[in-house]
């Protein structure tokens, strides 16, 4: 899972796939670390923060990357697949023999109802796709039985160390894409301009026809079925009835 490192800064950010993941590896100010570098850096006082998504918007965003942008893109003669768009070949019945125009023509009739029907064949086996929780265990498996110290502030003055057990305290901050002021909170203390624009899925003017056609509680029990715990964990509210499915845009519940 993606780890980055703001050295001026002391500053860790991890996220996933599909999570502001082009943005952040643009950013020349931050260097890809591997999760054991993880505790090396809590321990020298780094902030951290978790950068998460709604599980909707997330699936949204790669149906109009993998399904529409990239295949419009797609020049005849000069064609590549991405390895999470050959994943569907098999439920998208194409193989070797099958021509590129007709695969294009294929992805490009797909609806994004279908696209979520096809997911429970395919969606572990790929990162665009895995759920979220993935990357928080990723997390706890390089913090697990390592001890980071703390300053804790008191009255007096003094700052005595204090060892926290990370089995008890979680060393991050998630930071929902969809709150403004958390991810304002974010670009402030790293100094990163997170409005900046890489990826084309931030800029293109989705399949609203298609979506509007498609979204109803029924396929939104199916993605919930599916990425469940990464809308418990991650603090992402269920729709309660037909009016509140627009999940895609639906803004994280923060537990009083």
């Amino acid at each position: 899972m993606p780890h980055f490192y703001h050295a001026k800064q002391n500053l860790l950010i991890s996220t996933s796939y599909k999570v502001m993941y082009s943005r952040l590896v643009d950013e020349k100010s931050l260097d890809p670390v591997t999760a054991s570098f993880l505790p090396l850096a809590l321990n020298n006082g780094a902030d951290y923060y978790v950068i998460v998504r709604s599980p909707c918007s997330r699936l949204l965003s790669f149906f109009n990357d993998k399904f529409r942008r990239n295949i419009r893109k797609k020049k005849p003669g000069k064609l590549s697949w991405q390895d999470c768009q050959r994943l569907f070949f098999q439920v998208l019945d194409l193989d070797q023999q099958t021509d590129d125009n007709s695969k294009l023509q294929r992805f490009l009739q797909t609806s994004y109802r279908e696209f979520i029907d096809f997911l429970p064949g395919v969606y572990q086996r790929d990162v665009h796709l895995q759920p979220q929780c993935y990357l928080l265990n990723e997390i706890a498996s390089a913090l697990k039985s390592q001890r980071i110290t703390a300053k804790l502030s008191n009255p007096g003055g003094q700052e005595p160390s204090m060892t926290l057990n990370l089995s008890k305290v979680t060393p991050y901050q998630l930071v929902h894409l969809e709150s403004r002021s958390e991810t304002t909170a974010l670009a402030r203390r790293s100094g990163i301009n997170l409005g900046r624009k890489v990826n084309a899925t931030q800029t293109l003017s989705l399949d609203e026809a298609d979506i509007s056609k498609s979204v109803d509680i029924g396929l939104w029990q199916k993605i919930y079925q599916l990425y469940h715990t990464d809308f418990n964990l991650l603090g992402y509210a269920q729709p309660l009835d037909k009016d509140d499915i627009g999940c895609f845009q639906h803004l994280p519940y923060v537990p009083v």
